[in-house]
C-alpha cells in the first residue's frame, strides 16, 4: 500500500490506518436500505461502457507506475484516489441508481481526507484552520 509510508511517517496523516475501518462503517449506517430492495436491473453491455473502463484501467496503470517510481510525490496519490472514488461513485450510480450514490458522497470525500494533498492546497487549508482553532 503506497499510503502506509505517509500514514506511518506524516505529520498530518497519521490517522490514515482509521479512515477505511471509518469509512466502511459509515457505509453500512446510511446506506439506504431501499436502494438494494429497488437496485436497477442489469442492462446489456454497451460500447461506451467498455471504452470507459477501459480508459480508466489504462489511466490506473500509470497512475500506479508513476507511484511506484516516487511514493512520495503526492499528485500521483491524488489523481490515483480521484480515480477511484470516481470509479466507486459510477458503479455505485449504475447498480443502485444516482440518488443512492449521491448518498454516498459524503463518505467519499471523508476517505479522501486520508490522501495527502498537493502542497499547494494542504499549506493554506492547515494554516487557515490552525488560525480558525487558535481564534476559537
Amino acid at each position: 500500500m503506497v499510503l502506509s509510508a505517509t500514514w506511518r511517517g506524516g505529520i498530518y496523516y497519521e490517522y490514515g490506518w482509521l479512515v477505511p475501518p471509518a469509512a466502511i462503517l459509515f457505509t453500512f449506517w446510511s446506506w439506504p436500505q431501499q436502494a438494494i430492495v429497488a437496485a436497477r436491473t442489469r442492462r446489456g453491455a454497451e460500447w461506451g461502457t467498455w471504452l470507459g473502463w477501459a480508459c480508466f484501467l489504462v489511466l490506473l496503470v500509470v497512475v500506479r507506475l508513476i507511484e511506484t517510481v516516487d511514493a512520495t510525490w503526492r499528485l500521483p496519490l491524488v489523481s490515483h484516489a480521484l480515480l477511484v472514488a470516481g470509479a466507486s461513485w459510477w458503479l455505485m450510480a449504475r447498480a443502485f441508481g444516482a440518488a443512492a450514490a449521491t448518498r454516498m458522497l459524503p463518505i467519499l470525500v471523508f476517505a479522501l481526507t486520508a490522501v495527502p494533498w498537493p502542497s499547494a492546497i494542504e499549506g493554506p487549508l492547515i494554516g487557515g484552520l490552525t488560525t480558525f482553532v487558535a481564534t476559537a
